[in-house]
């Protein structure tokens, strides 16, 4: 086991642009998803660092069904990736350090019959997955962007994925933020709905909003 030290940072910018209705651990209230990166390479201890972080997200009896196919911008991979990122997003991601297709795996061995098994929550337990790694990233003071914004048809072509067997979910930007940042300036902090929308005890109640 490594003993790197890291000095987590909490963006104090959003943490003070968010209302919450109760105390919230400051590494979740400040992660944010910013679009401003500076272009820099970030070295590959701090990039394994977030799928490290990644790994331990809970799973479906531990199958772990997260892909993550990846890209630095400095490799000869790296406009392969770009070039799946819608031209809306292209547009400020091509500042990226790293760029991320994120896949769910939906198949594992059942323990007991050791015959193939679908995962019921592949998607779920992968997205699990990206949260954990956005919060790690955040922490460290990277720029995490997890974005619908890609040609997905184009992916599952240009990186051979089987559809029966493998979801891509997303694509993430990974960057280190530059030296004018979000907070900096005045921010756009965004806020969530209240939790009464969401939190229904004793069964689920149906909440429409206009």
């Amino acid at each position: 086991m490594t003993k790197d030290h890291v000095n987590y940072v909490y963006d104090p910018v959003v943490l003070k642009g968010r209302n919450t209705e109760h105390p919230v651990h400051p590494l979740i209230l400040s992660r944010s998803s910013p679009r401003e990166m500076s272009g820099e390479d970030i070295p590959d201890r701090e990039l394994m660092a977030l799928f490290d972080a990644a790994r331990w997200a809970p799973s479906y009896r531990n199958a772990q069904p997260w892909r993550f196919l990846y890209a630095k911008r400095s490799t000869v991979h790296w406009q392969k990736f770009l070039d799946i990122v819608k031209p809306a997003n292209q547009a400020w991601c091509h500042t990226a350090s790293a760029l991320v297709v994120v896949v769910a795996h939906k198949w594992t061995v059942d323990r007991e019959t050791g015959k193939p098994k679908e995962i019921p929550t592949a998607s779920f337990d992968t997205g699990a997955a990206c949260m954990a790694l956005a919060l790690e990233g955040s922490g460290r003071d990277l720029v995490v962007h997890c974005m619908f914004g890609m040609d997905f048809e184009k992916a599952y072509k240009v990186f051979g994925i089987d559809r029966d067997r493998d979801g891509v979910q997303c694509m993430i930007a990974v960057g280190k933020r530059p030296a004018l940042t979000v907070r900096d300036r005045e921010p756009r902090v965004s806020q969530r709905n209240p939790i009464e929308s969401f939190a229904f005890e004793g069964g689920f109640v149906k909440v429409y909003h206009k």
